[in-house]
Protein backbone atom coordinates (compact mmCIF):
# COMPACT_ATOMS: atom_id res chain seq x y z
CA UNK A 1 0.00 0.00 0.00
CA UNK A 2 1.48 3.07 -0.75
CA UNK A 3 1.66 6.01 1.57
CA UNK A 4 -1.18 7.87 2.66
CA UNK A 5 -0.32 11.40 3.78
CA UNK A 6 -2.75 13.86 5.20
CA UNK A 7 -2.28 16.90 7.30
CA UNK A 8 -4.60 19.64 8.45
CA UNK A 9 -2.93 22.74 9.53
CA UNK A 10 -4.31 25.56 11.74
CA UNK A 11 -3.07 28.85 11.53
CA UNK A 12 -3.59 31.68 13.61
CA UNK A 13 -1.55 34.82 13.66
CA UNK A 14 -1.82 37.13 16.59
CA UNK A 15 0.14 40.76 16.53
CA UNK A 16 -0.37 43.44 19.58
CA UNK A 17 0.96 46.69 19.01
CA UNK A 18 1.40 48.29 22.28
CA UNK A 19 1.59 52.07 22.64
CA UNK A 20 1.00 52.34 18.67
CA UNK A 21 1.49 56.26 17.55
CA UNK A 22 -1.29 57.96 15.86
CA UNK A 23 -1.10 59.99 12.79
CA UNK A 24 -3.41 62.63 12.27
CA UNK A 25 -2.13 64.19 9.15
CA UNK A 26 -3.47 63.88 5.82
CA UNK A 27 -0.55 61.18 4.31
CA UNK A 28 -0.58 57.96 5.63
CA UNK A 29 3.39 57.88 6.73
CA UNK A 30 4.28 54.04 7.82
CA UNK A 31 3.56 52.68 10.99
CA UNK A 32 6.22 52.81 13.17
CA UNK A 33 5.94 50.29 15.63
CA UNK A 34 6.54 50.92 19.46
CA UNK A 35 7.03 48.59 22.54
CA UNK A 36 6.39 44.67 22.80
CA UNK A 37 5.18 43.05 19.85
CA UNK A 38 4.65 39.35 19.50
CA UNK A 39 3.20 36.56 16.84
CA UNK A 40 1.86 33.08 17.73
CA UNK A 41 1.87 30.31 15.22
CA UNK A 42 -0.17 27.06 16.89
CA UNK A 43 0.06 24.36 14.55
CA UNK A 44 -1.86 20.86 14.45
CA UNK A 45 -0.79 18.55 11.51
CA UNK A 46 -0.91 14.76 10.58
CA UNK A 47 1.00 12.05 9.24
CA UNK A 48 0.74 8.48 8.74
CA UNK A 49 4.17 7.40 9.45
CA UNK A 50 4.49 10.17 12.41
CA UNK A 51 1.10 10.25 14.09
CA UNK A 52 -0.70 13.60 15.44
CA UNK A 53 1.65 17.15 15.56
CA UNK A 54 1.11 19.54 18.35
CA UNK A 55 2.54 22.29 19.34
CA UNK A 56 3.62 25.90 18.25
CA UNK A 57 5.83 28.70 18.16
CA UNK A 58 5.89 32.39 19.60
CA UNK A 59 7.99 35.25 18.26
CA UNK A 60 8.23 38.51 20.67
CA UNK A 61 9.71 42.11 19.75
CA UNK A 62 10.72 44.71 21.85
CA UNK A 63 10.79 48.19 19.53
CA UNK A 64 11.34 50.21 22.56
CA UNK A 65 10.86 53.76 21.74
CA UNK A 66 10.57 52.80 18.41
CA UNK A 67 13.62 55.03 17.17
CA UNK A 68 15.41 51.77 15.72
CA UNK A 69 12.17 50.70 13.38
CA UNK A 70 12.03 48.62 11.66
CA UNK A 71 15.25 46.99 13.73
CA UNK A 72 14.29 45.92 17.01
CA UNK A 73 16.27 46.24 20.78
CA UNK A 74 15.28 42.53 21.67
CA UNK A 75 14.09 39.61 19.97
CA UNK A 76 12.56 35.82 21.80
CA UNK A 77 11.49 33.40 19.66
CA UNK A 78 10.81 29.89 21.62
CA UNK A 79 8.93 26.78 19.38
CA UNK A 80 7.74 23.65 21.03
CA UNK A 81 5.94 20.95 19.02
CA UNK A 82 5.83 17.05 19.30
CA UNK A 83 4.45 14.36 17.19
CA UNK A 84 2.16 11.19 19.01
CA UNK A 85 5.19 9.06 17.44
CA UNK A 86 8.16 10.73 18.84
CA UNK A 87 9.31 13.60 16.75
CA UNK A 88 9.85 16.74 18.55
CA UNK A 89 11.43 19.83 18.38
CA UNK A 90 12.27 22.32 21.60
CA UNK A 91 13.84 25.90 20.50
CA UNK A 92 14.51 29.32 21.84
CA UNK A 93 16.43 31.84 21.05
CA UNK A 94 17.66 35.32 22.47
CA UNK A 95 19.03 38.67 20.47
CA UNK A 96 19.56 41.87 22.18
CA UNK A 97 21.30 45.14 21.56
CA UNK A 98 20.52 45.93 24.99
CA UNK A 99 22.05 43.32 27.20
CA UNK A 100 25.42 44.83 26.37
CA UNK A 101 24.75 48.27 24.91
CA UNK A 102 26.63 48.99 21.37
CA UNK A 103 26.72 45.15 20.53
CA UNK A 104 24.27 42.40 19.88
CA UNK A 105 24.13 39.24 21.49
CA UNK A 106 22.77 36.09 20.11
CA UNK A 107 21.82 33.09 21.95
CA UNK A 108 20.40 29.80 21.05
CA UNK A 109 19.10 26.13 22.40
CA UNK A 110 17.99 23.72 20.16
CA UNK A 111 16.79 20.15 21.24
CA UNK A 112 15.60 17.97 17.95
CA UNK A 113 14.13 13.84 18.06
CA UNK A 114 13.70 12.60 15.29
CA UNK A 115 12.23 8.98 15.13
CA UNK A 116 13.13 8.27 11.48
CA UNK A 117 16.43 10.41 10.51
CA UNK A 118 17.60 10.08 6.65
CA UNK A 119 20.57 7.73 6.58
CA UNK A 120 21.53 7.63 2.93
CA UNK A 121 25.47 6.48 3.55
CA UNK A 122 28.51 8.17 3.47
CA UNK A 123 30.98 10.05 0.96
CA UNK A 124 27.78 12.34 1.02
CA UNK A 125 27.05 12.69 -3.16
CA UNK A 126 28.82 9.41 -3.69
CA UNK A 127 25.65 7.46 -1.93
CA UNK A 128 23.53 4.94 -3.82
CA UNK A 129 20.10 5.73 -3.38
CA UNK A 130 17.74 3.18 -4.55
CA UNK A 131 13.70 4.07 -4.06
CA UNK A 132 13.09 0.21 -4.94
CA UNK A 133 14.07 -1.14 -1.34
CA UNK A 134 10.94 0.96 -0.19
CA UNK A 135 8.66 0.72 -2.67
CA UNK A 136 6.14 -2.16 -1.35
CA UNK A 137 5.08 -3.16 -4.49
CA UNK A 138 8.43 -3.26 -6.14
CA UNK A 139 10.43 -7.28 -6.18
CA UNK A 140 13.62 -5.57 -4.67
CA UNK A 141 11.26 -4.42 -1.39
CA UNK A 142 13.03 -4.52 1.86
CA UNK A 143 11.37 -2.01 4.11
CA UNK A 144 9.80 1.46 4.07
CA UNK A 145 12.59 2.77 6.65
CA UNK A 146 15.32 1.31 5.03
CA UNK A 147 17.31 4.43 4.88
CA UNK A 148 15.97 5.53 8.44
CA UNK A 149 17.13 5.66 12.03
CA UNK A 150 16.84 7.05 15.05
CA UNK A 151 18.67 10.68 15.62
CA UNK A 152 18.58 13.32 18.36
CA UNK A 153 20.56 16.64 18.26
CA UNK A 154 21.09 18.99 21.06
CA UNK A 155 22.63 22.56 20.19
CA UNK A 156 24.11 25.68 21.86
CA UNK A 157 25.10 28.50 20.50
CA UNK A 158 26.10 32.36 21.37
CA UNK A 159 27.77 35.23 19.92
CA UNK A 160 28.25 38.30 20.02
CA UNK A 161 29.08 41.06 17.45
CA UNK A 162 31.13 43.90 18.10
CA UNK A 163 30.60 46.79 15.37
CA UNK A 164 33.99 48.74 14.18
CA UNK A 165 32.37 51.03 11.63
CA UNK A 166 29.12 51.37 10.42
CA UNK A 167 29.31 48.24 7.94
CA UNK A 168 32.15 46.69 9.06
CA UNK A 169 31.87 44.73 13.04
CA UNK A 170 33.57 41.84 13.92
CA UNK A 171 32.23 38.75 16.02
CA UNK A 172 32.97 36.17 18.86
CA UNK A 173 31.28 33.47 19.96
CA UNK A 174 30.77 29.54 20.57
CA UNK A 175 29.16 26.30 19.37
CA UNK A 176 28.38 22.94 21.16
CA UNK A 177 26.55 19.78 19.39
CA UNK A 178 25.99 16.59 21.03
CA UNK A 179 24.30 13.44 18.80
CA UNK A 180 22.57 10.35 19.67
CA UNK A 181 22.15 7.78 17.14
CA UNK A 182 20.34 4.13 17.42
CA UNK A 183 18.23 2.06 15.50
CA UNK A 184 15.14 2.70 13.97
CA UNK A 185 12.26 2.12 16.42
CA UNK A 186 10.29 -0.42 14.61
CA UNK A 187 7.34 -1.30 17.51
CA UNK A 188 6.90 2.28 17.61
CA UNK A 189 6.44 2.59 14.16
CA UNK A 190 3.93 -0.53 13.35
CA UNK A 191 1.69 0.58 16.32
CA UNK A 192 -1.63 1.88 15.21
CA UNK A 193 -0.59 0.38 11.04
CA UNK A 194 -2.77 -2.31 9.42
CA UNK A 195 -0.67 -5.80 8.85
CA UNK A 196 0.07 -4.75 5.36
CA UNK A 197 1.98 -1.28 6.69
CA UNK A 198 4.03 -2.91 9.16
CA UNK A 199 7.42 -3.04 8.58
CA UNK A 200 9.90 -6.02 9.80
CA UNK A 201 12.12 -6.28 12.38
CA UNK A 202 15.76 -4.97 12.77
CA UNK A 203 16.77 -8.27 13.49
CA UNK A 204 14.96 -9.59 9.92
CA UNK A 205 15.90 -6.63 7.83
CA UNK A 206 18.52 -4.29 9.18
CA UNK A 207 18.83 -1.15 7.46
CA UNK A 208 21.38 0.94 6.40
CA UNK A 209 22.66 2.46 9.52
CA UNK A 210 22.50 -1.22 11.31
CA UNK A 211 24.55 -2.71 8.53
CA UNK A 212 27.43 0.41 8.60
CA UNK A 213 27.51 -0.67 11.97
CA UNK A 214 27.88 -4.14 11.30
CA UNK A 215 30.48 -4.34 8.87
CA UNK A 216 32.32 -1.91 10.77
CA UNK A 217 32.13 1.07 7.91
CA UNK A 218 30.78 2.99 11.44
CA UNK A 219 33.09 2.70 14.22
CA UNK A 220 31.47 1.62 17.40
CA UNK A 221 33.07 3.89 19.77
CA UNK A 222 30.82 6.49 17.28
CA UNK A 223 28.24 4.91 16.28
CA UNK A 224 25.90 5.81 18.82
CA UNK A 225 26.58 9.34 18.70
CA UNK A 226 29.14 12.21 20.00
CA UNK A 227 29.62 16.02 20.45
CA UNK A 228 32.18 18.47 19.74
CA UNK A 229 31.99 22.24 20.23
CA UNK A 230 34.59 25.03 19.71
CA UNK A 231 35.20 28.93 19.55
CA UNK A 232 34.88 31.29 16.65
CA UNK A 233 35.72 34.62 15.73
CA UNK A 234 34.57 35.84 12.38
CA UNK A 235 34.80 39.39 10.04
CA UNK A 236 31.39 40.53 9.32
CA UNK A 237 30.51 43.43 6.22
CA UNK A 238 26.68 43.93 6.43
CA UNK A 239 24.99 47.15 4.08
CA UNK A 240 21.34 45.79 4.36
CA UNK A 241 18.91 48.63 5.35
CA UNK A 242 16.93 46.04 7.64
CA UNK A 243 17.95 43.18 9.82
CA UNK A 244 14.91 41.58 8.96
CA UNK A 245 13.14 42.12 5.82
CA UNK A 246 15.74 43.85 4.11
CA UNK A 247 15.29 45.70 0.92
CA UNK A 248 18.20 46.29 -0.08
CA UNK A 249 21.98 46.06 0.84
CA UNK A 250 23.96 42.58 1.14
Amino acid sequence: MKKIYAMLIVIFALNITVNAQEDSTLVKKPEVKKGWNFGVLPTITYNSDLGFQYGGLIDIYNYGDGELYPNYYENYYLEISRFTKGNGINNFSFESNRLFPGRTVFFNILYRTDRQYDFLGGNGYESVYNKNWEDLEDADYKSKMFYKNETNFFKVRADILNPITDKWSWSVGFEYYKYSIKSLDVDKYNDGKDDDEKIPSIEDMPGLYDRYVKWGLIDSTIAGGGSFGGLKVGLIYDTRNSVSNATKGI
